[in-house]
């Protein structure tokens, strides 16, 4: 497979198609705050609903209604309801008396939401409710359920709200209820208002998330915010502030779990380079303040961008990302004792066995060259120490960080059952140049000499020779 310059692998037919909303056109004629939503749409939440439910704070007029009835198609139906109209019963459902039991009417509403099992459900003016019809919307938001009728899994649930100052008849909303939704700050930049006069208001749509491979990367996620909160116990449950009602909760947590997931496969993260990486940054700001509070927000945020930038091992071996430059020795470390694992667990005769070899060591040679292995090249007599020992880092190149997981896969005869395309064999030739135990290999694995520029290609006249 071939790679992109930024390190990314391209995406297949299908997926280009399935992904088609997330180009780099669109995003930026969105308002703010959409593409935030759209990713808490397409995220399978915790209960086992499709969607974050988000409450949309902006001025009146901006645009929030308008984008989110536009998500209304052919059986996806948008159903749109003021609460401040409604009566707490209307949640609930009227009483009445069937035998010596009561019973809860269903609303007629709920009628497109049976027919196609999906859609959003949307509370707009949402802080115009009283505290009781606001009491009446806690299960309807959490557990989609009226009384004793349960809407479909399907159903997202969105809300709308202008802020204090455009909204003097309003009331606070609980925190209960605050606590249920991920708060998104809606903003309709002057470049998108000017955008949609002269072409077309954008409309949303919610992307296709596999939700087995979301839960794969949900428990990814939980390993990372399970290591801040080790770190930060104090923001495991915080209160509301004057600023924000967003604010930590085990609840909240596992909200941003489940949106750190979503990020993940739309590769809307800044590890893959696919977007702008101040879009990405933004709408990721966005994201963790709006679920988590901003003190929360900030400290996470800071820790992800320091500790978290380690790639997934199953990117790297599917071609998805190489190992970033950026990554220091210690990390990448971690990272290669992952990867190395990952790969010796793929069976053998799994379809994408010799891609995964071929993507493990392009990222050893990508990983090298980021550190001008040219003036720092370096061999090796097979050390003594276990994978485990090698810890101190202080004057260590990266090569000595590869070799130990080279020797691994060479010491058990991992690597010579099993590279044997001219693609690998190429590869390790390039190694070799670094690694002189690898050329013993070689010599076993494939006896025709080598071409000199094969092995060591001339990096100080061209340093984009390596064939990816």
């Amino acid at each position: 497979m071939s790679m992109r310059k930024n390190g990314t692998a391209p995406h297949s037919v299908a997926e280009k198609t399935e992904l088609n909303y997330l180009h780099e056109e669109v995003l930026k004629n969105l308002p703010k705050g959409a593409m935030e939503l759209l990713i808490a749409l397409s995220t399978p939440a915790p209960k086992g609903f499709w969607g974050i439910p988000t409450l949309l704070w902006g001025p009146p007029g901006s645009g929030k209604s308008s984008f989110v009835e536009s998500m209304q198609r052919e059986r996806f139906p948008v159903h749109t309801l003021i609460a401040s109209l409604h009566d707490p019963t209307d949640f609930n459902g009227p009483p009445f008396a069937k035998g010596n039991r009561t019973h809860f009417l269903v609303p007629a509403w709920v009628e497109d939401f049976e027919e196609h099992k999906q859609g959003v459900l949307f509370l707009n003016e949402i802080n115009t409710a009283a505290p009781a019809v606001q009491a009446a919307l806690l299960r309807l938001v959490l557990e989609r359920r009226l009384g004793s009728y349960q809407l479909p899994a399907g159903v997202r649930v969105v809300a709308a709200a202008n802020p204090p100052e455009w909204a003097p008849h309003r009331w606070e909303i609980a925190s209960p209820l605050a606590n249920r939704f991920l708060h998104i700050q809606w903003e309709m930049p002057l470049s998108t208002f000017l955008h949609a006069l002269l072409h077309h208001y954008p409309k949303g749509q919610p992307f296709p998330i596999d939700p087995q491979a979301h839960a794969q990367k949900v428990t990814l996620w939980k390993q990372a915010v399970a290591a801040f909160l080790n770190l930060k116990p104090d923001y495991l449950q915080t209160q509301p502030t004057h600023t924000s009602l967003a604010f930590t909760s085990p609840r909240t947590w596992e909200y941003l779990i489940a949106l750190l997931a979503t990020c993940s496969l739309l590769e809307f993260l800044p590890i893959y380079h696919r977007f702008d990486e101040e879009t990405v940054r933004d709408v990721l700001q966005r994201l963790v303040y709006g679920t988590i509070g901003e003190a929360a927000g900030a400290a996470f945020m800071e820790f992800f961008y320091e500790r978290l930038q380690i790639p997934e091992p199953e990117d790297i071996l599917e071609g998805r990302v190489l190992i970033p430059a950026s990554l220091r020795l210690d990390q990448a470390q971690t990272l290669l004792k992952a990867l190395t694992q990952h790969l010796q667990q793929t069976p053998p005769a799994h379809p994408r066995f010799p891609e995964r070899l071929t993507h493990f060591l392009q990222a050893l040679l990508q990983f090298l060259k980021n550190n001008n292995p040219i003036l720092e090249k370096t061999t090796f007599d097979l050390p003594q120490k276990s994978n485990d020992e090698i810890t101190s880092l202080n004057g260590i190149s990266r090569a000595d960080i590869i070799f130990p997981f080279l020797r691994q896969l060479m010491q058990n005869g991992w690597l010579k059952d099993h590279a044997h395309s001219e693609t690998h064999i190429a590869l390790l030739r390039q190694l070799s140049s670094y690694f002189k135990e690898l050329q013993a290999l070689l010599r076993e694995i494939d006896p025709t000499p080598p071409d000199p520029e094969e092995i060591f290609p001339d990096f100080e006249d061209d340093p984009d020779d390596l064939p990816f």
